[in-house]
């Protein structure tokens, strides 16, 4: 099969400069001169036969035509970029870049990886911040960990922990001898945005109704879980977002007390790179530390379970 293909490093520069619509800008990106971005891109304007952008005095805009051909000139570039990662190796020295949201990063991502770099110490780990796949599609990290995204056409997805809501209180105010609707009863819950997983919560058999509950409402739910700490009342725990809380024993699990399970989370890498030893290493090590605190969670005695 014959292919019509443009220079790549013209590819490159309109796909530059169209991502920052300035030529400057792509310049630095791609580290040549303005002047050279220019010249790439009029040579590929040339070979088309058409205008890519419209030279404006602010800027560029890209034309009609610019817009349809940079969209799946971006998916090329991002195919390329998976099949690249997926059969090269990493080079001496550069770190494998593990992104994620970065609260999930602090207070699950960072304590999961105790100890695993005493047992890889040639390998540096950099963590980098996430929202979607887009870290990974473009080469900027080698692993994502994200929530909810159990499949991507492009990527393969790991499990590594579900984010579990539980009630908690401070040790202090702990009484167990008293069964799990009287701790609810007599309790004040602290309740931020999540009413609904109350609710939920409270939905089974011998439980106390929400609303017959005392409550505060909190604006945000790190203020509910400090007051919490304060022995304040009880709330809500993250198995994700509380790790430390829960590790250090500032709060405790309600003894029989509920779990809801809000979302999954999921490591998101190019299928070839599970044949990486460092990669492979990282996830088996993230799954071993899912697998730990799930483990964990269930030990309190005669704590039920629902999914969200």
């Amino acid at each position: 099969m014959t292919y019509r293909l443009p220079p790549l490093n013209a590819l490159r520069a309109f796909e530059a400069a169209a991502r920052h619509l300035s030529f400057k800008s792509a310049a630095g990106e791609l580290r040549v001169t303005p002047g050279a971005v220019s010249q790439q891109v009029r040579s590929l304007e040339r070979l088309l036969g058409l205008a890519l952008f419209e030279r404006v005095h602010q800027g560029l805009m890209l034309t009609e035509a610019g817009q349809r051909y940079l969209t799946p000139l971006r998916h090329a570039f991002d195919v390329i970029s998976i099949a690249t990662q997926s059969v090269a190796p990493r080079e001496a020295g550069t770190p494998l870049v593990v992104a994620a949201p970065p609260e999930f990063a602090v207070n699950w991502l960072l304590p999961a990886l105790d100890g695993f770099q005493a047992m890889h110490p040639s390998l540096t780990l950099k963590i980098a911040e996430a929202s979607g796949p887009d870290a990974v599609l473009r080469g900027r990290a080698a692993v994502a960990i994200l929530p909810g995204l159990s499949s991507h056409p492009e990527l393969t997805a790991t499990h590594l922990v579900d984010d579990l809501r539980f009630p908690v209180e401070a040790p202090t105010a702990v009484a167990p001898a008293r069964t799990l609707r009287e701790t609810l009863r007599d309790a004040t819950l602290l309740v931020a945005d999540d009413e609904r997983l109350w609710r939920q919560a409270l939905g089974g058999d011998g439980m106390p109704a929400f609303d017959a509950l005392r409550r505060i409402a909190f604006a945000r739910r790190d203020l509910a879980v400090r007051a919490a700490e304060l022995g304040r009342g009880v709330v809500l725990a993250s198995s994700v977002e509380d790790t430390a809380a829960l590790a250090t024993g500032r709060l405790v699990p309600v003894a029989g007390g509920p779990i809801v399970r809000v979302s999954r989370w999921y490591a998101l890498c190019p299928p070839g790179r599970l044949d990486c030893p460092e990669e492979r290493a990282l996830l088996d090590w993230l799954v071993r530390a899912g697998h730990t605190e799930a483990t964990a969670e269930r030990s309190p005695a005669g704590r039920s379970s629902s999914a969200a």
